[in-house]
């Protein structure tokens, strides 16, 4: 018989805690992590994942007071879905999640790089909104971000393309000058 992991996060200043339904790899992930961290050299610690529900979600670790790894059996396991949730961005001291919508997935993508990075790499992470408004957010301050995985898949895929156009080169045909070269030496 087939389980079904899941993660439940308790985060400070929240009284109901968090549960996402996670792939065992993902639940072992972060076990390990937590397993060899270090809190002094931890201050702004971001943990990335995929739910089953088809959302990937990013947690400040600094705001995570306990996680609890729960199973069930399952008959079959479950499979990734895809969700067109909003957004949901939590906050450090409020009490009601932002919800935003992304033009750009490829931002978006970056914007969760950025955050799991922590805000020693980029203090203020930001994003497009579906209205073409630029939002910036303290690394320090948030607490979670839940977004549909489908996004930033699309968006790793994109980015992973201009990389591999980036770094191609054309060869140039055998007994053809290289242009660049000589475009340098015409200019002296």
């Amino acid at each position: 018989m087939a389980k079904r992991y899941f993660v439940h996060f308790l985060i400070r200043d929240r009284e109901d805690g968090l549960t996402f339904e996670v792939r065992t790899q993902e639940s072992d992930r972060l076990r390990q992590l937590l397993d060899n961290a270090s809190l002094p050299q931890m201050p702004c610690r971001f943990f990335w994942f995929e739910t089953v529900g088809g959302e990937s979600v990013i947690v400040n670790l600094s705001d995570v007071q306990a996680v609890r790894y729960l199973w069930d059996p399952a008959e079959a396991p479950s499979d990734l879905k895809r969700s067109e949730s909003a957004i949901q961005i939590q906050l450090r001291g409020r009490a009601t999640v932002l919800e935003e919508s992304a033009e750009d997935s490829e931002e978006l993508y970056g914007f969760f790089s950025d955050l799991e990075q922590g805000a020693e790499g980029v203090a203020f992470p930001s994003f497009t909104d579906i209205d073409g408004e630029p939002l910036q957010l303290n690394a320090r301050e948030v607490v979670w971000v839940i977004a549909p995985a489908h996004l930033l898949d699309e968006g790793a895929r994109r980015i992973g393309q201009q990389a591999d156009l980036d770094g191609a080169h054309l060869a140039l045909p055998k007994g053809t000058k290289d242009q660049t070269k000589s475009d340098e030496r015409d200019s002296f």
